[in-house]
């Protein structure tokens, strides 16, 4: 897993879903497509959804993929998590196993490198 650090969320938006499309990648808006599905009725709601889930969930897209990820909007769910767990979700992230490589963009700089994400696999993208 990489992640691409950008200094805005509108750059975020506009950088990962053209480079999905013109590259034929596979491109995940996390608040359209996982944030819906955390509502009262799901067994791990809003508040109750943990880092954990979130790696799992995605190890789950990535094994399923035929092509690489590019995800996005993470920054809504980590918001519901208490900050040390936001930077627990990137130390989980830095050492997820994954069939199709997987990459985040998110302009959480500082959380980012507060998690301690391998220097290797960050890529800063900043105006």
């Amino acid at each position: 897993m990489g992640v691409w650090l950008l200094s805005s969320r509108d750059l975020r938006a506009n950088l990962a879903s053209s480079l999905a499309a013109e590259l034929g990648l596979t491109h995940i808006d996390l608040i359209g497509e996982l944030l819906p599905k955390l509502n009262d009725a799901s067994p791990k709601p809003l508040g109750v959804f943990t880092a954990d889930d979130l790696i799992a969930w995605l190890h789950n897209e990535a094994y399923d993929s035929p092509s690489p990820i590019i995800v996005e909007g993470i920054e809504s769910l980590l918001a519901t998590f208490p900050k040390p767990r936001a930077q627990e979700f990137f130390r989980l992230a830095a050492e997820l196993s994954v069939r199709s490589p997987v990459v985040l963009a998110t302009y959480l700089v500082p959380l980012v490198q507060a998690s301690g994400f391998p220097l290797d696999r960050t890529l800063s993208l900043m105006e």
